[in-house]
């Protein structure tokens, strides 16, 4: 393990969380992008995009766990150690199907069949996601490389970047995609270059940044694993600080990949913005993002991080019910997106802060007490089991909000879906408050970072 001298782990920071640019550009949009891209521009059913968006998670919960397994019992290579192969490998087939996924028309044609779109959504979204889950062996190094008293710096840094991406894919997303989205709607083929350019760019910088990181970072400790997975799982069963953790994300998660979904379908469908007020609303939403993050940081080393995640969901269950307010007559549309979705920003900020710095203090914990061989793998890859089975069926519900009945809305007749995920997310997270009072403490005893 590296020493704790920041003249050393400093420059490795930078050079670990640099590949979260390209993830969260591709998995944001992934998350954020989906559902309009599929339903509103491609105007498949609402149950299609939710049967394809829940298959996606499924195949990411199962291969984030199994990659993190293998990892820590992948031969020990000198130059490459057991993480490394891994991001070499696999990198440039996320960028691959990552590519096909958004940009179905060059390969289906101009006027595709309704089923030949969803299985090509449907397969894809299943390679994209299942192929994502070389992030558990990346994930992994944050308790290899760095000491519990740097990872809460460590994942400011990642979640600085995961800013940088976020903020390409929004501007991507609410500028870019919203302004092509007729020429698409009129010949999926007809792929505008502005779009297209932007994709295979995105799709080349995971390449890059991932080797980067691979090349550049030191190899982890060399240590000799040879327990079974199954012998694993019952360990992981006994943890069960970490099981109700794992819960926690993934209650935490349906919530938040509904409201991800609907906040761009939000903004365009109910809120109408034009072309300026996209711009804006990115520009408010990147800076309420880096402030709020660095904001719930300080709060983690004041307040410590069981009071600050229990203030995260309070504002969340406060402030996602007024998405039910477009319902009646706004004089201002702009003004008020211009609010509310920075205000749901805020929640969503602090939460991303959390999940990997916990995940390495509870398996550097149970490595301490159980004074066994760190399985940093293990533990960054088996919470995505439940996260990404609950991230499955909130998928699922939002597609089949796009089946609601039709409301008289300022911008015409629309689903009802696109205003009350708001109040169905706060109802989840009531649920995941009360869990995480009941159940999970993260001030462990080993840390308190």
């Amino acid at each position: 393990m590296l020493s704790a001298n920041m003249e050393k782990s400093s420059p490795n920071m930078f050079l670990y969380a640099l590949p979260k640019i390209a993830t969260s550009m591709l998995m944001g949009f992934a998350d954020f992008a989906l559902l309009f891209l599929y339903g509103v521009v491609f105007s498949l059913s609402g149950v299609y995009v939710g049967i394809a968006l829940f298959l996606g998670k499924i195949s990411i919960s199962i291969l984030q766990f199994v990659f993190g397994w293998v990892s820590d019992h992948f031969p020990y290579l000198n130059k490459l150690g057991r993480r490394k192969p891994f991001l070499i490998f696999f990198s440039p087939f996320l960028a691959l199907s990552f590519l096909f996924l958004v940009m179905p028309g060059p390969f289906l044609g101009s006027n595709p069949s309704e089923i030949h779109l969803f299985l090509w959504f449907a397969i894809w979204n299943i390679s994209f996601q299942g192929l994502y889950g070389i992030h558990s062996p990346y994930q992994a190094w944050l308790a290899e490389l760095f000491h519990i008293e740097e990872r809460p710096k460590v994942s400011a840094v990642q979640n600085i970047f995961m800013i940088i991406g976020t903020a390409i894919m929004l501007i991507f997303s609410m500028l870019v995609l919203t302004d092509v989205q007729e020429e698409l709607k009129e010949n999926v083929a007809a792929v505008p270059i502005e779009f297209s350019s932007a994709v295979i760019i995105f799709s080349l910088m995971v390449v890059a940044f991932f080797y980067i990181c691979a090349f550049k970072l030191p190899v982890e400790k060399k240590q000799e694993i040879k327990t079974t997975l199954l012998k694993d799982f019952k360990a992981l069963l006994h943890d069960h600080n970490f099981l109700h953790f794992s819960i926690l994300v993934g209650l935490t998660s349906l919530a938040w990949i509904i409201a991800n979904q609907y906040l761009l379908p939000f903004a365009e469908v109910i809120l109408g913005l034009d072309f300026i007020g996209y711009a804006l609303l990115a520009v408010i939403m990147v800076l309420v993002l880096i402030v709020s993050i660095m904001g719930w940081r300080k709060s983690i080393h004041k307040n410590g991080k069981d009071t600050t995640l229990h203030w995260i969901y309070l504002l969340s269950i406060i402030v996602l019910p007024f998405s039910l307010v477009p319902m009646l007559s706004l004089p201002s549309p702009f003004f008020f997106g211009a609010i509310y979705i920075p205000c749901v920003a805020i929640g969503l900020g602090g939460w991303t802060f959390f999940p990997y710095v916990i995940y390495a203090d509870l398996a550097e914990h149970e490595a301490k007490k159980g004074k066994s061989a760190l399985k940093a793998g293990l533990y960054a890859g088996f919470p995505f089991l439940p996260l990404n089975v609950f991230q499955a069926i909130g998928l699922f519900i939002a597609g089949i909000l796009l089946e609601l009945p039709t409301y008289p809305f300022q911008t015409g007749l629309k689903s009802l879906g696109f205003v009350v995920w708001g109040p169905i997310c706060s109802f989840f997270f009531i649920i995941t408050y009360l869990y995480k009072k009941k159940f999970v403490r993260l001030d462990l005893e080993n840390g308190n970072s």
